[in-house]
């Protein structure tokens, strides 16, 4: 089978599926060793391997679920491993909908970018990416949010 690769976002930042999540040797060649896992069911591959640095997010890829109230700590996950200078892959099923929106909801944070520019930087390096339509609302509340934080002196 053809090998799996994660998509590189930013330099040590990553996005991809479960098939990503699972190649030992893809991870290995990318310098990945914070892997965080946005779904609820979806094995923490090499849990037992010490290499390896584990948070999950249980969420599913469904219109009722809150995943934003879980950026900060997604968002504090991804820092530690980049401060680390270690990869990180940010994975889900599929890798198009809760990797997705977890990884966009980081670049809007940390780069300071508007919903729509993350989107699109995501959207160029990965085609295939749809986030469901209530992950882009909860996307835009943090986009209003954000703007909201870095203005407050306005109110």
């Amino acid at each position: 089978s053809l090998a799996s690769f994660p998509v590189q976002i930013l330099p040590n930042l990553y996005l991809g599926s479960a098939r990503d999540s699972a190649n030992l040797e893809s991870l290995a060649k990318l310098g990945i060793r914070y892997i965080l896992n946005v779904t609820p069911n979806l094995p923490n591959f090499f849990e037992k391997n010490g290499d390896f640095h584990y948070k999950q997010i249980p969420i599913s890829d469904h219109w009722s679920q809150n995943l934003s109230r879980f950026f900060p700590e997604a968002i504090e996950f991804i820092d530690e491993a980049l401060s680390q200078n270690c990869g990180v892959l940010v994975h889900s099923l599929a890798g198009v909908s809760r990797s997705v929106t977890v990884t966009v909801a980081y670049l809007m944070q940390k780069l300071h970018l508007s919903l729509n520019d993350a989107y699109d930087l995501v959207k160029r390096k990965k085609s295939n990416i749809s986030p469901n339509f209530n992950f882009m609302g909860q996307l835009l509340d943090f986009e209003r949010s954000l703007r909201e934080g870095h203005h407050h002196h306005h109110h």
